[in-house]
């Protein structure tokens, strides 16, 4: 079962500042709470430990079988079988449930748990619940995985590294103080936190480099010196034809020919000029395409030396038995010990791709080494046939260890669980709920992989699902509010993850796919929940510059190109709001290319709002400038309100501008005639809260009806009488979780009580049905059929629906809307009574702010009081407490008892 955080306690550090003080994120986007052992393999689901070289990992792959008939390997980027049952957030312990007939006829639970500092228990627990006997055994495979990109079918990045002493230092070309060459993005938005005209380079530092392109004549790079008194340079580089360049130190300027190298080449020494602290180089000459490695500063003129990276191999065995084994890689430093409890093991090698090779190996009763095409190399230890009667179960257990070396580094410290325990009561009606949501945060915590790589390191990172190999800026926002529920330093580190330092000239942000501010929502729910001050202050100067780019107030950002305040973000990313096939978009994107640029959509408009506001109160709480944000939220607003109302569809639409920049009209649909925007990014501008009242209510309306956008999986994306609704789309024609919750959000500042509680309640039962039937968590629901579609180990888009069953089914949660501001919570120990303070800002909504509270279980309410007066409330079936506040009011105070 899910754990739920407690935050009511009053000695609760959730975000572990004790042993992790904020201050260590910066300069990293690493989990840094995270020890070197976890499910972070990216191919196959399993155990994997980091034994230090980066991007490096090794993989223990368990894969049952069905006694010489089949196997049932966790693949991790296929429907497999292979189930996330519960895990801790620090890995301490997890499970995963391995199908191997279906749907839990004969199944085994796979169970990691650590029970020292470097040995982990691997326990298997066969179950057998078929009418008939069933043999099986077990296949436990091991092996190293080198530095890569890609999951699917992994490239290895072949890399090396400056044998350095005392008398060299490395100065890495991707390490530079200041450059001006040209970008291949948008200027200070470098997609997946790369540096600029960064490449993956074979046999280059750490398999990355520097890519100096033909246009970059002219341009130069900066880099500081790290010892003033080593007067020799080497420049590492490789390019097809020979070329210059020009090499400024404080005091002196020469210049440096490079012959032709094909490979990684090295110049000769460069003398330079006594104490100088940093260096500039330009390319002299026409050839200007080549690739830079980066510099060797040296005492000495002699050449220096390069090792290389640790690829994949088979290890040396040592100290084997049939029932224990040590492994030995190259240039690692310590063994893995591998042993049985209560079984013997025979071994056998693995060369190539693990699934064919354990597939010819299955009718291969003789070799010791099967042969697969692909690449990788794994030992195995296979265990006897065991015998399972029918309806029964058996257990088997094995240990894995890590022997570290005498001299070896010693891995940072881990994160402990969190001091608070979790909350364990849910309140009622809530077992309809509870599997699906058990499921969904078992796939959040254990999709993690290593390496992602950013700004040059390589880091843990939640990817939406094994599937995607990467960073993804908006579904990691909506991770980080799943966990906020669940694994609060998870969350905090996530978010940290896509901020960038404030001094970062090429990345505003970390920015991969749809730019929806989502991490300014976390920022937000991760305050309400905690109140936490250092949170706080250190990520607001962070988030307002990203906010400060999206909403095109960075003179290099390219999202304000209209004369108004609208936004589009075209320049970005093709997909405005996070729906690929959204019919507007889908069609200036493939019909209409020449008219996008001059049309903005209100999905971007509309959260920059929003997030603006959010600003505004972090802001009013830190003592800093409120106002620039309150501004910009109701220019944008205004402007929209202005330019974007379709008094036909009763939404927004799609503005289109002429050359200058002019608003001239709304985008419509050919065929119909009717506005291209009848959908979810026409409801959008009602989340401001700032629009026109009888705007805002006609959305409302429209959002509530059945034949528009309400459906038994939650809100339609587009309006199903829309004449481009299609039951084919992807989102078009389903329901996705992110938008639900905003939705769901926005309500409760716009006082839509029975609207926003029918939303949540038929969302999350409709998630766990699902669930329940498949085992499988959904990116997406079809709303002609109810079902659950797309990838099936989804953590991404549909995290928020812990955020929707907490706020109804876990006591000590209050839940506002996006307008009102938690000060500060007080319960008592037993959450049966709470004190806290609010503030309001101001709404053009037709109705009060909402606030949910949820008290301990069967806890009998006497009275909920505003500034010590008697207020009505609400109470939900589930128990939690419902009542309104006014809005545009400052600190609140509101006592439950």
């Amino acid at each position: 079962m899910a754990d739920f955080y407690n935050y009511t306690t009053p000695e609760k550090d959730p975000f572990q500042w004790q042993q992790w003080p904020i201050e260590n994120f910066t300069g990293t986007h690493d989990l840094l709470g995270l020890g070197p052992w976890g499910p972070y393999g990216k191919r196959y689901f399993g155990l994997s430990y980091l034994p230090g070289p980066k991007g490096l990992r090794l993989d223990l792959v368990c894969a049952p079988e069905l006694y010489r008939r089949r196997i049932a390997l966790p693949h991790a980027i296929q429907d497999s079988g292979y189930l996330p049952w519960d895990a801790q957030s620090d890995f301490v312990h997890y499970v995963y449930r391995q199908q191997i007939l279906p749907k839990d006829q004969l199944f085994a639970d796979i169970h990691f748990q650590r029970i020292q500092e470097n040995t982990y228990q691997i326990q298997i627990e066969w179950c057998n619940q078929s009418e008939l006997q069933r043999e099986v055994r077990l296949h436990l495979c091991l092996g190293m995985q080198a530095m890569a990109t890609g999951a699917w079918q992994p490239q290895a990045i072949a890399a090396v590294s400056l044998q350095a002493d005392k008398h060299t230092h490395w100065i890495d070309a991707l390490g530079y103080k200041h450059t001006d060459l040209p970008y291949n993005s948008a200027e200070g938005l470098i997609a997946d936190g790369r540096r600029r005209c960064e490449a993956i380079v074979p046999g280059f530092n750490d398999g990355i480099g520097l890519h100096w392109p033909e246009k970059g004549l002219g341009s130069h790079v900066t880099y500081l010196l790290p010892h003033r008194h080593h007067r020799y340079l080497f420049i590492r580089y490789q390019s097809k034809q020979a070329f210059s360049l020009r090499l400024h130190t404080d005091s002196h300027t020469q210049i440096v020919e490079l012959p032709a190298s094909d490979t990684p080449g090295l110049s000769g020494p460069i003398e330079l000029p006594l104490k100088s602290t940093s260096f500039r180089i330009e390319a002299h000459n026409a050839v200007a395409d080549f690739l830079l490695d980066g510099f060797v500063q040296s005492a000495k003129a002699q050449i220096p030396q390069f090792i290389e990276a640790p690829q994949a191999s088979f290890a040396a065995m040592h100290n084997q038995s049939d029932q224990q084994a040590d492994l030995e890689w190259p240039a690692l430093p310590g063994r893995m010990r591998i042993q049985a409890q209560d079984t013997t093991l025979t071994t056998r090698r693995y060369r190539g791709d693990l699934e064919q090779a354990l597939l010819l190996g299955m009718h291969d009763h003789v070799s010791d080494e099967i042969s697969a095409p692909g690449n990788g190399h794994f030992h195995s230890w296979i265990t006897p046939k065991l015998t399972l009667p029918t309806h029964a179960s058996r257990t088997q257990r094995f240990t894995l260890t890590w022997l570290k070396q005498p001299d070896a580094p010693q891995a940072p410290p881990r994160s402990h669980s969190p001091h608070s325990p979790p909350v364990n009561l849910d309140l009622p009606g809530s077992n309809a709920k509870r599997f699906g949501v058990d499921r969904l945060a078992a796939v959040l915590q254990t999709n993690i992989v290593y390496p992602t790589y950013i700004k040059g390191d390589a880091i843990r990172h939640y990817p939406p699902g094994r599937w995607w190999d990467s960073l993804y800026t908006w579904d990691c926002g909506c991770i980080g509010l799943g966990l906020a529920e669940i694994a609060p330093r998870r969350a905090v580190e996530l978010l940290n993850t896509y901020l960038t330092e404030t001094d970062d000239a090429d990345c505003a942000f970390i920015h991969h796919g749809s730019p929806v501010p989502v991490q300014h929502y976390l920022y937000f729910d991760l305050w309400q929940k905690t109140q936490d001050r250092d949170l706080l202050a250190y990520f607001y100067p962070k988030l307002a510059r990203s906010l400060r780019y999206l909403a095109g107030l960075d003179p290099r950002s390219p999202t304000r190109s209209f004369r108004n305040n609208l936004i589009a973000t075209w320049d970005l990313f093709y997909n405005s709001g996070g729906w690929d096939d959204y019919p507007p978009q889908q069609y200036l994107l493939r019909e209409n290319i020449e008219r996008r640029p001059h049309i903005a959509p209100m999905v971007v408009a509309s959260h920059v709002a929003v997030a603006a506001d959010l600003m505004a109160m972090a802001a009013q709480e830190l003592g800093e400038d409120s106002q620039q944000w309150l501004n910009l939220s109701q220019k944008i607003a205004t402007d929209i309100d202005r330019y974007a109302w379709d008094p036909a569809s009763q939404l927004y639409g799609y503005v289109e501008h002429d050359p200058t920049g002019q608003a001239i009209g709304l985008l419509h649909h050919q065929a119909s005639g009717e506005s291209f925007n009848r959908g979810l990014d026409g409801a959008m501008p009602a989340m401001t809260a700032r629009i026109a009242p009888e705007r805002s209510q006609a959305i409302w309306q429209a959002l509530a009806d059945p034949n528009k956008f309400m459906t038994a999986v939650g809100l339609s994306t587009v309006d199903q009488s829309a004449p481009y609704y299609s039951q084919q789309g992807y989102w078009n024609g389903a329901s996705w979780i992110p938008y639900q919750y905003f939705f769901w959000k926005a309500a409760l500042d716009a006082g839509q009580a029975a609207w926003a509680h029918s939303l949540a309640d038929q969302v999350v039962r409709m998630y766990s049905r699902e669930t329940e039937d498949s085992y499988c968590c959904f990116e997406h629901f079809m709303i002609e059929s109810g079902r659950g579609a797309g990838w099936h180990h989804f953590g991404g888009l549909s995290a928020p629906i812990l955020n929707l069953f907490a706020a109804y089914h876990t006591p000590g949660r209050i839940s506002t809307g996006l307008r009102t501001w938690i000060h500060k919570q007080t319960w008592d120990s037993t959450m049966q009574s709470v004190e806290f303070t609010v503030s309001t800002l101001v709404s053009n909504n037709q109705s009060s702010p909402l606030i949910l509270v949820a008290l301990a279980p069967q806890q009998k309410v006497r009275k909920v009081t505003l500034d010590g007066q008697d207020i009505e409330y609400r109470t939900l079936p589930s128990g939690v407490l419902e009542f309104s506040i006014p809005a545009a009011r400052n600190h609140l105070q509101i006592i439950i008892q």
